[in-house]
């Protein structure tokens, strides 16, 4: 018979009459495992789980979720139990297995010996003679003369024959048969479905995975065309089974429930599933980054300026130190420094004008030194035709302490006044030099 894959999606017991308002959720991959054994009976079992007895020529179709599985087999006496086979399923993909037992080796009859002719009936069995099977029925065998056992093996549905014991004598075949007897097991149904609260209502939720005594039956799915919707029935032998419901991504799955199931009669089992609160992530507060200002050191004006003192001469026919006045006049080359706790600030070259020069510091007590004068003073003729100059020397002021912000005037003076008559040459001109504070050009 051609395998087909499950729906991934079932149906709800408990849905409302009338259109159903699931959402889809996490839809499930699934495929199909068909298991057979050779040459004997064996038991199959898929991840660990029985899944019954598999024998030649009929599998045992078995719906699993797509991906990786184990398929391995029960022990028959006499054979050699097949390895575990392991496999990859894709989505709606059906594979078949078989389990090959391999007898064991037995000693050969005795010659002299008789023989049996095993059957079973109303299916075929399969046939162990003194514990070692010998296939399915029916079998012929040569036996030793003497007494032998034959028992049976297990055929799913039926009650196994009892174990017969039979003198083989020389010559002689006996026939045996295994009568099976259908086992009258009562069953039940399950009705199992699956609900979400969705807006403050309960409705059916659709691809919930379930299970019944560990064994997935499928997963839930709306009915087509509406209807009552979500559920689907699991036949089950009357007693007493486990329902439990598989994870779904989003939702809290419900606990596993143990229901009785009478014979004739459908047991409703509905679980609840819980939308899983998110809860979002909290992002602290951003602390803006502390900005330090740049330290700002408060700057003071300080306008320094020099000038020389000299004497002028306002009638050279007369005594000059009598006739002339002082004047403040600016030169260039007059400078100064400017010191602070001893350390060198700047070097200040004053201007050639009657002005300052306005400088930028910070707040504190300042020391400022003129540097010597090495400039000339007021020129002039004299009555022959002379260019006369004072030539100092200066002397430079005297170191000024200032405290920002202020304002410092540097005054080079002459030390004295120049005075006449000057000694005479052999022309009857002053003699070059020969005054103190004056000489000739």
């Amino acid at each position: 018979m051609e395998a087909r894959v499950p729906s991934t999606v079932m149906e709800d017991v408990l849905g409302n009459p009338g259109q159903m308002g699931g959402r889809l959720v996490n839809v499930q991959k699934m495929a199909v495992l068909g298991v057979s054994t050779s040459p004997v009976s064996g038991a199959v079992f898929v991840d660990g789980v029985n899944c019954g007895v598999g024998s030649p020529g009929l599998e045992i179709q078995v719906p699993v979720p797509a991906g990786a599985h184990q398929i391995s087999f029960g022990p028959v006496a006499g054979y050699i139990t097949p390895s575990n086979q392991y496999l990859s399923l894709r989505d709606k993909e059906v594979r078949h297995v078989v389990g090959t037992y391999v007898a064991t080796e037995v000693t050969p009859p005795t010659p002299g010996g008789g023989g049996l002719n095993m059957t079973t009936t109303p299916v075929s069995g399969g046939i162990f003679v003194d514990g070692y099977s010998r296939g399915n029925a029916p079998v012929t065998l040569e036996v030793a003369a003497g007494s032998h056992t034959v028992s049976f093996g297990a055929v799913s549905g039926y009650t196994t024959p009892a174990a017969q014991t039979v003198n083989v004598t020389v010559g002689t075949t006996l026939n045996v048969v295994g009568t099976y007897v259908a086992s009258a097991v009562p069953t039940g149904n399950l009705a199992v479905g699956a609900r979400e609260l969705l807006n403050g209502a309960m409705v059916p939720l659709i691809n919930a995975p379930i299970y019944v005594d560990g064994v997935w039956r499928g997963n839930l799915r709306d009915s087509p065309g509406g209807g009552s919707g979500g559920y689907f029935n699991v036949v089950v032998p009357a007693g007493s089974h486990v329902v439990s419901f598989g994870a779904l991504t989003g939702y809290t799955a419900p606990a596993p429930q143990t229901v009785i199931v009478p014979a004739g009669q459908t047991v409703n089992v509905g679980g609840i599933y819980v939308a899983t609160v998110v809860t979002p992530p909290v992002t602290p507060p951003v602390t803006p980054p502390v900005v330090t200002p740049p330290v700002v050191t408060p700057t003071f004006a300080l306008s320094v300026a020099g000038v020389i003192w000299e004497w002028v001469v306002t009638d050279y026919t007369q005594h000059p130190e009598q006739y002339g006045y002082w004047r403040k006049r600016a030169v260039s080359g007059l400078s100064c420094t400017i010191t602070k706790n001893g350390v060198l600030v700047q070097t200040v070259s004053l201007p050639s004008t009657l002005s300052s020069v306005s400088l930028s510091l910070a707040a504190g007590t300042y020391l400022i030194t003129a540097k010597p004068y090495t400039g000339t003073g007021t020129q002039w003729l004299d009555p022959w035709g002379n260019k006369r100059i004072y030539s100092g020397p200066f002397t430079p002021p005297a170191p000024v302490t200032v405290t920002l912000p202020g304002t410092v005037e540097m005054v080079w003076s002459q030390p004295q006044k120049p005075y006449y008559p000057p000694p005479l040459d052999s022309s009857g001109h002053p003699a070059i030099g020969a005054a103190v504070g004056w000489q000739a050009v």
